[in-house]
């Protein structure tokens, strides 16, 4: 969900790329959870950019905490499923060692982190936290939700927090994940000032930064979680539990039945078939085996945008279109 405006069809000149059936959307909070039904969205943030740095001569105010009601879901129907075609099965369920958002796509739907991008309104919002905010230029202070449960039944603590963090820019390991990579050089350092209250200090003011902590690549693990541990499959605090996987296959999750945003994921199941060729992506789409499909900006041919054209003339696809941030992902739904 990120790029720049989401394109739809266009009739011109003859160009394949003009064919395209896209949805532009970001690796910013949308693979976190896929579908807009999957999650809650977040809480109306503050801001990204940091405030004006204070004149030397007095203290910069503190910017009061940003707290906002999350609305009510709709009733959720008696029983909702999906089935999802994505390219692979992940390598690993670390996403610290996710070489692509692809693998983060599938994996996301097991982790939250302490932002979300809410790709509806184009603004970060709390995920993990009950509030943030700026302190002076250069602090972001976050206070983290209580009654989090991690898939496994341990209770999120703020000692989780911390060593997620450091194992993402990686203090822990020496291997950040790609966005920790990306903060790590920004970074003064992390601290704790009580049971609820975590501190990122940066070096200097960032306008990035906020983005960089919203993406799936700062994942909460539970402390002490290493790659190794999560070879097998995710332990996670998000709306999905993986309840079977099998490589190169499937993977199902269900509704995480302690999931602490009341009302959601709607969705009660996730069926995710691995398809690496387009063509039998596009087939399994069209034969109504899977629900969605992504176009990563992939080429697409002539006969499957007609034949897409046709079938939401008939009301049988639903194409999404949104503004984005980074990059072009293409969703596809049956009806």
């Amino acid at each position: 969900m990120e790029g720049n405006q989401g394109s739809r069809w266009r009739k011109s000149s003859g160009s394949r790329s003009s064919r395209k059936v896209r949805f532009w959307s970001a690796i910013i909070g949308s693979l976190a959870l896929v579908l807009a039904s999957c999650a809650a969205p977040p809480s109306a943030p503050p801001a990204t950019s940091p405030p004006a740095q204070a004149a030397p001569t007095a203290a910069p105010a503190a910017a009061p905490a940003q707290v906002v009601p999350s609305p009510a879901p709709a009733a959720r129907p008696a029983s909702a499923a999906i089935n999802e075609r994505m390219l692979r099965s992940p390598a690993t369920w670390d996403i610290h060692r996710t070489p692509s958002i692809w693998d983060t796509g599938v994996s996301a739907k097991a982790y939250n982190q302490l932002l979300r991008w809410d790709p509806t309104t184009d603004e970060f919002g709390c995920d993990l936290c009950e509030s943030w905010k700026w302190e002076g230029a250069n602090n972001i202070v976050f206070t983290l939700r209580q009654g989090v449960k991690f898939h496994n039944g341990k209770d999120l603590t703020i000692r989780d927090v911390t060593y997620s963090m450091r194992k993402a820019v990686g203090e822990i390991d020496k291997q950040p994940s790609r966005s920790g990579a990306a903060l790590a050089p920004e970074l003064q350092g992390f601290e704790t000032r009580d049971d609820k209250t975590f501190v990122i200090k940066l070096k200097r003011a960032s306008r990035t930064a906020i983005a960089l902590l919203a993406t799936d690549y700062f994942p909460i693990y539970p402390e002490g979680t290493t790659t190794e541990d999560l070879r097998s499959g995710p332990n996670g605090s998000g709306p999905f539990v993986l309840v079977e996987h099998i490589p190169g296959s499937t993977a199902k999750f269900e509704r995480n039945p302690n999931y602490f945003k009341k009302g959601y994921p709607r969705l009660d199941r996730i069926t995710l078939y691995f398809i690496p060729d387009e063509n039998a992506g596009v087939a399994a789409l069209l034969a109504g085996r899977v629900d969605r499909k992504d176009d990563a900006g992939r080429p697409v041919s002539r006969e499957f945008t007609q034949r897409v054209s046709e079938l939401v003339a008939q009301k049988k696809l639903v194409l999404i279109s949104t503004p984005g941030v980074q990059f072009p992902t293409g969703l596809i739904f049956n009806v």
